[in-house]
């Protein structure tokens, strides 16, 4: 397990460009850009471990993010 809590969170970001996914353990990044996925929420970080298990759980190949009343990523 990391010692800095942070490094197990994907940081997620998306704006008009679409949605940038960025992970990293300090010696390296991944940075994943998904640019069919538009939308407007703030950077927000969520548990890796968390966010694969929903995705891999969600039906269908689609899935739309939203925080709060903020209209979904798609």
């Amino acid at each position: 397990r990391t010692t800095i809590p942070i490094l197990g969170n994907i940081k997620l970001e998306a704006g008009p460009d679409g949605l940038t996914l960025t992970a990293t353990d300090l010696d390296i990044e991944a940075v994943e850009r998904v640019p069919e996925a538009a939308g407007d929420l703030p950077a927000i970080t969520v548990p890796a471990h968390l966010f694969a298990d929903v995705l891999r759980k969600a039906p269908g190949e689609t899935a739309r993010l939203a925080i709060g009343d903020r209209e979904p990523c798609r």
